[in-house]
């Protein structure tokens, strides 16, 4: 397997995104063009952004691989509060062209 990127940045950004899965499916390239995008949040409470959700039902077909990417809008500081679970699925966040992480790394629970 080989990777190689042109015109786009960062240069040899690569991100691999998998599940298990009890459905097979053709491969297909997502671009945020293809993306099915919510608004949402308020400047009011400082989570206004754009989600664009990627590896969805209204995208594609996908066993149950969901994959998105939130963009803050300027002025906003969070996107996953109120703190929350999901019974069935996991949640990972990936911060990109952030100026400091530690304002944005969300730690839920009890400090030990």
């Amino acid at each position: 397997m080989v990777f190689g990127v042109s015109g786009f940045y960062p240069a040899g950004a690569l991100y691999l995104n998998s599940a298990p899965a009890h459905q097979t499916y053709p491969a297909r390239l997502v671009t945020l063009k293809d993306a099915n995008v919510l608004q949402l949040g308020a400047k009011k409470t400082a989570n206004e952004r754009q989600v664009n959700q990627l590896l969805v039902k209204e995208v594609l077909p996908t066993c149950q691989l969901q994959m998105g990417l939130t963009e803050l809008n300027p002025g906003s500081v969070w996107n996953t509060m109120p703190a929350h679970t999901h019974e069935r699925r996991m949640e990972a966040y990936f911060y990109f062209e952030s100026a400091c992480l530690a304002d944005r790394l969300p730690f839920y629970g009890t400090a030990r």
